[in-house]
């Protein structure tokens, strides 16, 4: 999860498919004297752009990357950070903990030939020194994140149980969810008009416009059920990017604008029937995992806000 690490960036510019995504370059912040720039940011986020771009509309890719390279700066400013406070209190990495390291880049990236490993990293212009320095500043912030965070992370059976008993619903199988639709179709639409769409039913529903007319007006969803009216799903069956978010609402409650492909829809649940509750014992794993990942973003939370009130970060993205 925190293991953003700082050598990703130069294998990821050494690997890089060329014009895949046109860079500029230009400062994004300054973290204790430290410039992170958008050509850094670009390389970082360079596979996951060029996902997005594959796969939305232009208008919609825009809005997704700017928030993938929001998070990813937050990111590299948190490890700037973080690898401060580890060089302040004069912590070392263990030398056989890099050279450890080491060994497992080379066997992942050329099958374990060391001399293939050193000539992809001169034809990046990267030294095997300067790439273990990398290395050691990578695993510096995981030790901090490790020492700070991830140790105070303790889930008890108490808290399983209780938190399996406050979320029954959540427990169940062959669940059931009637929905209703209003789709918006990308096809014959500009970037524009679709954006224009999309928000005009988003600010709709908002000011209170009763769903099934709105579905009935404006959806375009092929066979345009009336009211949108879907009928009953089985829970397991539902589109997996949805059948998350469907699981948490409450019967009357719709999403936001989800996307579907190149296309956007709003959903509301109508009525939820069956399911037959799973005992604890099967979920038991699933709900420890789940709270140990909530504890263990709360403490890296407070760790990151603690460090960035003593940091001096100066970005130059937000007005």
């Amino acid at each position: 999860m925190y293991k953003y690490i700082f050598h990703i960036l130069v294998m990821s510019s050494i690997l890089a498919q060329a014009n895949e995504i046109i860079y500029s370059d230009g400062i994004l912040a300054k973290v204790n004297g430290k410039i992170i720039t958008n050509f850094e940011l670009n390389q970082m986020t360079q596979r996951s752009q060029g996902r997005i771009i594959q796969t939305y509309a232009p208008e919609i890719a825009k809005q997704r990357i700017a928030e993938l390279k929001k998070s990813a700066l937050d990111q590299f400013i948190n490890n700037v950070i973080i690898l401060d406070e580890f060089k302040a209190k004069k912590f070392e990495v263990p030398k056989a903990l890099i050279e450890k390291e080491l060994q497992k880049e080379i066997d992942q990236r050329t099958g374990g030939k060391e001399q293939d490993f050193y000539q992809m990293l001169d034809r990046g212009g990267l030294s095997i020194e300067e790439y273990k320095e990398q290395i050691m500043e990578s695993l510096a912030i995981e030790l901090m994140v490790n020492e700070n965070v991830k140790r105070k992370v303790s889930v008890t059976p108490v808290d399983i149980t209780n938190y399996y008993n406050d979320n029954l619903d959540r427990f169940v199988t062959n669940a059931e969810v009637r929905g209703a639709i209003i789709l918006i179709a990308k096809a014959g639409k500009t970037d524009a008009e679709y954006a224009q769409k999309v928000g005009e039913v988003q600010e709709a529903l908002k000011n209170g416009k009763d769903f099934a007319e709105l579905a009935d007006s404006v959806s375009e969803m092929p066979g345009k059920p009336k009211g949108g009216d879907l009928g009953f799903k089985k829970m397991d069956e539902l589109n997996e990017s949805i059948r998350p978010i469907i699981e948490k609402m409450k019967v009357g409650d719709y999403t936001d604008p989800v996307l579907f492909g190149e296309n956007t829809a709003f959903v509301k649940v109508l009525e939820k029937r069956g399911g037959e509750s799973l005992e604890l014992i099967k979920v038991r794993d699933r709900i420890k995992s789940y709270l140990q990942d909530e504890q263990e973003r709360k403490y890296y939370n407070e760790f990151i806000s603690g460090l960035r009130k003593k940091a001096s970060i100066e970005e130059f993205t937000r007005k």
